[in-house]
């Protein structure tokens, strides 16, 4: 019998289709920034938050390899096992284990700080991965707009209880922060900082990625003389939950039509996970690092105007009293307490 003669048009989409294909099976291993560094972790703690899915996951799988105890910080704990056994068995590193942090909560980190303290000896790398992007405006279970808690109020108070065990690490230890969209043309409204009078998704990420950056920024001068160094990464456009959230992913054909697109556009997990694992591992980035923000496995310059002393130092007096944190002794803010949450 035979065959009919397909349309020209069919034929042209083939080959765009097999190309993307070839693109996809090559583009994490072949060409661009990727970390060469062969650094091993073993006797060495990791936490990362949010390590089920993309960049989290991708960063576990990697440092699991490397040989390091590997904490996945994560609120669905039944995904987290599931998870966990899937990179047991990628990297034949047993050393890896789920405890449950739900950052949308205080009282969920007081109680995994809480837990990491009575059992672990020790933490080398803070990953702060984790995070939320919400279309409509909602709350955590403290009050605080929940992009706003779970980005930055979450991983400030998570990280400032944590500090005490890596000051006293064996060794020099980091903290590494990812950022989310972009920050550039971000402004922080103090008068309207959990988003009450005016939300939008878009300006609520914003705000709460400038604010990682004045925090990582703010962390590291507070650090200066201590062992622990901190960064800030961008990974720049990644194809990752987060962005599933939002645009033409919600719609299901404009996301099939687009998905070639974005599959050569964005990059993977795993492409992105590079400058994580750079800001956590490479002998190169010491004090003089610390502090800044990196993409591509290179600092990416911010600009010092965005860089206000007056505004982080209220952010980070605003931060301890929404969290309730009691300033770590090392500490010696100068800055005026006296916020209340609106």
């Amino acid at each position: 019998m035979k065959l009919p003669k397909l349309p020209r048009y069919i034929w042209g989409l083939s080959a765009v289709g097999t190309a993307v294909g070839f693109y996809v099976l090559l583009k994490d291993t072949s060409g661009g920034y990727k970390y060469e560094g062969h650094e091993k972790l073993v006797g060495k703690t990791v936490v990362i938050t949010g390590a089920t899915s993309g960049i989290g996951k991708s960063t576990a799988e990697d440092l699991a390899i490397r040989g390091g105890r590997i904490i996945m910080a994560c609120r669905d704990m039944e995904k987290c096992a599931r998870v966990s056994q899937e990179l047991i068995a990628s990297t034949s590193n047993v050393n890896i284990y789920c405890r449950k942090l739900d950052l949308a909560s205080l009282q969920s980190i007081r109680e995994f700080v809480q837990s990491f303290e009575n059992s672990e000896s020790r933490l080398d790398i803070l990953i702060n991965n984790a995070g939320v992007l919400c279309k409509d405006r909602s709350v955590t279970s403290d009050g605080f707009e929940l992009t706003l808690g779970v980005n930055f109020l979450g991983r400030f108070l998570l990280t400032n209880l944590l500090l005490n065990k890596m000051i006293n690490n064996p060794e020099p230890s980091r903290i590494v922060n990812l950022l989310c969209f972009g920050y550039k043309d971000a402004r922080i409204d103090f008068d309207d900082f959990n988003s009450e009078l005016n939300f939008s998704a878009k300006n609520a990420s914003k705000i709460a990625t400038y604010a990682n950056v004045l925090f990582t920024d703010s962390l590291a001068k507070k650090l200066k003389g201590s062992s622990v160094n901190v960064f800030a990464v961008n990974p720049g456009l990644a194809e990752t939950s987060l962005r599933r959230e939002f645009g033409s992913h919600k719609s299901y054909i404009s996301g099939f039509l687009l998905k070639p697109l974005f599959v050569t556009l964005f990059k993977s997990a795993r492409q992105a996970t590079q400058t994580v694992i750079y800001c956590s591992l490479d002998s190169s980035l010491g004090a003089q690092s610390s502090g800044k923000l990196f993409c591509d496995c290179e600092e990416e310059f911010i600009g010092s105007k965005r860089y206000n002393e007056k505004i982080s130092n209220r952010l980070w007096a605003t931060a301890e009293v929404w969290t309730q944190l009691k300033s770590i002794n090392m500490f010696n803010t100068n800055s005026d307490t006296n916020l209340n949450k609106t």
